[in-house]
């Protein structure tokens, strides 16, 4: 049996996402230290493997922190013409969470399952032992937080 014991909503949450940046360790490092240096609190965080020098990364920072993280963005592309970004705000993220996910094989398709049920699109997904962070847009909102709640 598949159980969740919590869900969680977080509110006012923007995607941020950043194209043919270096695939460099050392500049993922310095993005996210001027980000923590004005505060700016980064919560999902999603790089696809590659194997050129370019990559892609998506995360996400509160509606609030978009002014500070274009500024932030547009100093780097400065030094990186190439590189561009684009922009997601209101969107929620929904967290589910259970300890019984460290040995209950299948809740991660039960979520996608339910969501995909509800007509919901996810915009960005993370995962740990014990939880399932969801990045919905705010008019799937609604309707993915009632589906996972009804697992």
């Amino acid at each position: 049996m598949k159980q969740i014991d919590s869900v969680t909503l977080t509110e006012e949450v923007t995607q941020v996402n950043v194209d043919n940046l270096p695939a460099d360790t050392c500049f993922f490092a310095d993005l996210f230290t001027r980000l923590g240096q004005q505060q700016i609190n980064v919560d999902m965080i999603c790089r696809p493997v590659t194997h050129s020098q370019t990559t892609q990364l998506s995360f996400t920072i509160n509606d609030h922190e978009l002014d500070q993280t274009v500024a932030i963005l547009a100093d780097l592309k400065k030094q990186l013409p190439q590189l561009q970004f684009s922009f997601s705000a209101y969107n929620c993220k929904i967290v589910a969470s259970s300890e019984s996910m460290r040995q209950t094989p299948g809740i991660a398709g039960a979520v996608f399952d339910a969501i995909c049920k509800a007509d919901a699109e996810i915009l960005l997904v993370s995962t740990g032992e014990t939880e399932i962070s969801i990045l919905v847009s705010e008019a799937d909102c609604e309707k993915a937080l009632q589906a996972i709640r009804n697992i």
